[in-house]
């Protein structure tokens, strides 16, 4: 009904979900974005404490989705966990493989959470961790240009 009323749709996920679900939903949306953590399964795996094969698996399987809008990556970068040179690299090559990958998003790590966890009682995990600079952010995004034929954004 939005698409007939010409409302935008879109969807924001880390894409971690069976491709059933995703194939489901996709030919639907007209935006997609969609959260990178890491590119190198190790490392994704000890940041969000899963596996990122099924989300590299869905990204590569889109166009057979039926996806025909704009997917935007979205990065959000913590420095010292997701901004190294591999990372930035992989990332950028792997945005673009993907036909339908209009820009990639660099996004910075930030302390919002931290009162929520305080109230809460719980030790927020990345309390060490100083939010990248405006110069970092420019820097990361030249470097993922560099490395592929890609659009970067920074916020």
């Amino acid at each position: 009904a939005c698409r007939r009323s010409g409302v935008h749709t879109a969807l924001e996920t880390a894409l971690h979900a069976p491709f059933d679900d995703v194939a489901r939903l996709v030919p639907w949306v007209q935006h997609l974005f969609v959260d990178i953590k890491h590119t190198d399964s190790a490392a994704h795996q000890a940041l969000t404490g899963l596996s990122n094969d099924r989300i590299l698996g869905n990204l590569a399987r889109l166009s057979e989705a039926g996806f025909q809008g704009n997917l935007v990556l979205r990065i959000h970068l913590i420095p010292g966990l997701n901004d190294d040179e591999a990372n930035l690299t992989a990332t950028a090559r792997l945005a673009a493989t993907l036909p339908q990958c209009t820009l990639v998003e660099l996004l910075p790590s930030h302390r919002l959470g931290l009162d929520t966890y305080r109230r809460l009682g719980l030790s927020y995990p990345l309390a060490h961790i100083t939010p990248p600079t405006p110069q970092h952010m420019a820097a990361c995004a030249a470097q993922m240009m560099a490395a592929a034929p890609i659009s970067v954004a920074t916020r």
